[in-house]
């Protein structure tokens, strides 16, 4: 999970170009991470969003997660973006889905690197309002449409992380 707190008191020269709304913090393991700030960091919210980071010296990653929050566990397995007749289908690799619950709601996540061709196809797809997302179960699929956080946010944080790949 990230960490909520700023990480400004050694921020680099680069921050200086951050996009708006974009903060930098260290996660608990000590790895900057750079993601949209109007995006919650709680575990119990259905969103999705991505997240840039980078290891004390090492190159940029960037992270696709989508989560979902509900009284029932849904077993994810497949998530589909969908705007007008273009679709972006991804199964989830088993290993990078991960639950978790408080005792009456129940979460599971998918954190994972996207392919190149899904980071262009998500893109096209996210360039305008009306974007589902479906997230395909075990016994049902949730289909909800992005909300306009959400889609501003993921179009934030991928210029942001053409921006910071700049800088490498």
């Amino acid at each position: 999970a990230l960490s909520t707190f700023p990480f400004a008191s050694t921020a680099q020269a680069q921050d200086e170009k951050l996009r708006e709304f974009v903060v930098h913090e260290k996660n608990s393991e000590g790895q900057d991470v750079y993601r949209d700030s109007r995006i919650p960091d709680r575990p119990d919210t259905t969103l999705c969003y991505i997240y840039v980071g980078r290891k004390a010296s090492g190159p940029l990653w960037l992270r696709l997660q989508v989560r979902y929050a509900g009284f029932r566990s849904l077993g994810m397995h497949t998530i589909i973006f969908t705007k007008g007749n273009v679709s972006l289908s991804m199964k989830l690799l088993p290993d990078l889905v991960h639950t978790g619950n408080n005792g009456v709601m129940q979460w599971e996540w998918y954190d994972a690197p996207p392919a190149e061709n899904e980071i262009k196809a998500l893109r096209a797809i996210i360039a305008d309002p009306g974007v589902t997302l479906s997230l395909v179960g075990d016994k049902e699929t949730i289909t909800r449409e992005l909300s306009n956080v959400e889609r501003l946010a993921l179009q934030n944080m991928a210029e942001q992380a053409i921006e910071l790949g700049k800088n490498q």
